[in-house]
């Protein structure tokens, strides 16, 4: 039987612990990726990410081409956490 507390609601922000990012399989399964390194990946899922919101803001060319804005700043954090996490975790 599961312990009781597992199954209690989640509260305001605590739902966002569950949100992720998206980053296609083929970049882990086919061959011709292999030599891009993890980091160079997971920063293809964050743009990705970023994608919907250039989308719904109508950041598109004249052929419907999506632009994708990330701010370099922002990227830094996201480098600067997973390097964090990975001294933290020795890994």
């Amino acid at each position: 039987m599961p312990d009781l507390a597992m199954l209690d609601y989640f509260y305001g922000d605590e739902a966002e612990q569950f949100t992720f990012y998206r980053i296609p399989k083929v970049l882990f399964t086919d061959p011709s990726y292999r030599r891009i390194s993890s980091d160079a990946k997971i920063l293809y899922g964050l743009m990705l990410d970023h994608m919907g919101l250039s989308v719904r803001n109508g950041w598109l060319d004249e052929y419907n081409r999506v632009f994708i804005f990330f701010i370099l700043r922002m990227l830094g954090i996201f480098v600067l956490r997973a390097y964090q996490s990975r001294f933290l975790l020795g890994n």
